[in-house]
């Protein structure tokens, strides 16, 4: 009978991502009053369009960087400290984000817009929940999970993961509202906080990276 043990590493990023979760799922069900009166949404949702393109490059480098560095074979357990206090701070920022976009109090015609573009933060977050999720339950059992594949359970075994992150279909919706109304751009404050990122234009995977069947320790 085998005997397997997750490497030391293993196990930190496995403990390391419980509150990361935790705090995924506090996000996602978050809700605000509307009180910021917005006479205009159109500089807003283009200025969130602009900050979603960008946060998906900043959480693509933490979990190709600092997660992926864990997972890997080479990983240490230091390091998935590391990769749960990057994660966290991504999340808390984009939730900051999505609670100022809650918080508008646009006129009733312009009040879709604004829900759509908090549903296009959520569904980030549903993405990345998703995939971490599905990188606990392959760390709490990483031989069901290469049973599961057909793959072998000892040796050296790789096992990718991908957390694939999906544009909302809201999006679309966003980007059709704002092109009819396309004018110069607005000499605004909002508008000049960030500028260049054009529109959200992005499905994307990132890969963990083959990690797992070599850090099981094969005890008869």
């Amino acid at each position: 009978m085998n005997d397997f043990q997750l490497a030391p590493h293993h196990q930190a990023l496995k403990t390391a991502l419980a509150p990361v979760l935790v705090r995924l799922r506090e996000v996602i069900d978050e809700r605000e009053a509307a009180t910021i009166p917005c006479a205009d949404m159109r500089p807003e949702i283009q200025w969130h369009l602009d900050y979603l393109y960008a946060g998906i490059g900043r959480i693509t480098s933490i979990v190709e960087g600092a997660l992926a560095n864990v997972a890997l074979a080479s990983g240490q357990a230091e390091e998935a400290d590391r990769a749960a206090r990057a994660l966290l701070a991504w999340i808390d920022d984009w939730a900051a984000r999505l609670r100022e976009v809650q918080r508008l109090y646009p006129e009733p015609e312009e009040r879709d817009p604004r829900d759509w573009l908090a549903s296009a933060y959520r569904q980030v977050l549903r993405d990345l929940a998703s995939g971490l999720e599905t990188l606990v339950h392959i760390l709490e059992d990483p031989v069901g999970a290469l049973r599961a594949q057909g793959l072998p359970t000892e040796g050296v075994v790789e096992l990718p993961l991908t957390v694939t992150l999906t544009a909302a279909p809201e999006v679309k919706l966003l980007q059709a509202w704002i092109r009819k109304r396309a004018k110069p751009p607005l000499p605004s404050v909002r508008r000049n906080r960030r500028q260049g990122m054009g529109f959200w234009g992005w499905v994307g995977a990132i890969a963990l990276g083959s990690w797992i069947g070599s850090s099981l320790a094969d005890d008869d």
